[in-house]
């Protein structure tokens, strides 16, 4: 005869607390998996008449890629978001996959600040999922004649907040790497690695510091008036990083869906 404390598997609540305590084990190993294969690199160069490039690479979980998509989905994503774009100029990119995990890299290059600016409030945005938003984060951009001071924070966190309860030895060895040259010396800032004189600034970030609080990365520096629009015009590409949220976020929902 069972005690009064005791559950049986006949029992309702035995059943419902069963239910919830394997939708919550799949959905923590499911954020593992997605979490396991995840780097950011993200880097730009910027020249003196107000044009430059970008070379962006994400690594994700291959086979949470595949459950969402893969793939197909994933370039799907950037043609849209290419074809709806004019202010970028060049283009090209390569998705790859390699073990357990898929690299996507988009290189891109643009001529026009003005032009890039639009993007922002243009229709290009609408390609990729809300989660982008995580990773495009919050930025401030105070322009004094030819001081621009650039602040920009990141919220990783936000978009895979199962992590804080998977272990920092999850995530060792992975990291989100900001590199950015400008066409003059940075008079102040917060980067890991300064180099160049100044004019090329790192950001390092191991990924398990990176989601237990926001990344902020800031600098200070002289240039010419159009500088200010490019660096806003740029954050309009880094929606594409939300490629790696994509099958996070997907993921969350879904296995959130059984705790019910």
């Amino acid at each position: 005869m069972n005690g009064a404390g005791n559950r049986h598997p006949s029992r309702p609540g035995y059943a419902m607390t069963f239910r919830t305590a394997i939708a919550r084990a799949f959905l923590l190993a499911a954020t593992g998996l997605l979490a396991s294969c995840l780097d950011v690199r993200e880097e730009y160069w910027f020249q003196g008449d107000g044009g430059g490039r970008a070379d962006i690479t994400y690594s994700i979980s291959a086979v949470a890629a595949r459950m969402h998509g893969g793939e197909p989905a994933i370039r799907h994503m950037i043609d849209g978001f290419l074809a709806d774009t004019p202010a970028i100029t060049s283009s090209s990119y390569q998705i790859v996959t390699e073990g357990t995990c898929m690299r996507v890299r988009l290189q891109l290059g643009f001529a026009s600040a003005r032009d890039l600016d639009k993007v922002l409030s243009g229709p290009s945005l609408k390609h990729f999922p809300s989660a982008a938003s995580c990773l495009l984060g919050t930025v401030r951009l105070d322009l004094r004649g030819t001081s621009l001071d650039f602040q920009r924070e990141i919220f990783p966190a936000k978009a895979l907040p199962e992590a804080a309860f998977l272990p920092d030895s999850r995530f060792a060895g992975h990291r989100l790497l900001y590199i950015m040259h400008l066409p003059g010396a940075a008079t102040e800032s917060n980067a890991t690695i300064l180099l160049d004189g100044g004019r090329t600034l790192v950001w390092e970030v191991p990924l398990e510091r990176a989601l237990k609080a926001p990344l902020v990365t800031r600098f200070k520096t002289r240039i010419p008036l159009p500088w200010a629009m490019v660096l806003t015009g740029c954050l309009a590409l880094l929606p594409v990083g939300g490629l790696a949220f994509f099958v996070v976020r997907k993921a969350r929902r879904r296995n959130s869906s059984t705790k019910s």
